[in-house]
């Protein structure tokens, strides 16, 4: 789950200013504690990130355990966004898991920023590795660019961090599908 500064805000991207109103980061906690209280039989992991990914719980099946993990994520988050890391750190979970279901790795954000050609060399073997499908819900700001708009200048299309990161997860050579 992204915890960068922009999560903060509401899908406007304003900063939430009355009571009515959500921030992206607080409707992604919202949705997901919903979602883990009806799969009450599956293993989850979480991982909060913005400039450093954190490990705030290893797989668990404790829905009291993994429900506190995802309120863990409400303090304000800082600026930058390292998602390379952040899959990284998730990834590692998977390292001595068994082979006993869906593995998915399920990246909640409002952004994306550059990985370098070595850590999506090394995302991409991991991937293979512990045969994970990638799943992004990307929590486009109105106006925002989007993940699936290709740029009308090719220069564009790798400068626009959100739509080079979806076409860098379409190489991964692992399932990907992504939600916007």
């Amino acid at each position: 789950l992204d915890k960068s500064s922009s999560m903060d805000q509401t899908f406007a991207g304003r900063a939430v200013s009355g009571s009515g109103q959500e921030s992206k980061g607080r409707a992604a906690r919202r949705l997901l504690a919903e979602f883990v209280s009806r799969r009450p039989t599956d293993l989850f992991s979480m991982v909060i990130f913005s400039t450093t990914p954190i490990l705030v719980l290893p797989f668990s099946r404790s829905a009291d355990a993994i429900q506190a993990a995802i309120r863990s994520a409400e303090s304000p988050g800082l600026t930058f966004t390292n998602v390379g890391r952040a899959l990284g750190l998730a990834l590692d979970g998977f390292r001595d898991l068994p082979e006993t279901g869906g593995r998915i790795l399920l990246l909640v954000s409002d952004g994306a920023a550059r990985i370098d050609d070595r850590t999506q060399q090394h995302l991409r073997t991991r991937f293979q590795q512990h045969r994970v499908n990638l799943l992004w819900i990307f929590l486009r700001t109105e106006g925002g660019p989007g993940i699936f708009d290709e740029p009308e200048d090719p220069v564009e299309a790798e400068t626009v961090p959100e739509y080079a990161l979806h076409r860098y997860f379409l190489t991964l050579g692992a399932p990907y599908h992504a939600y916007q």
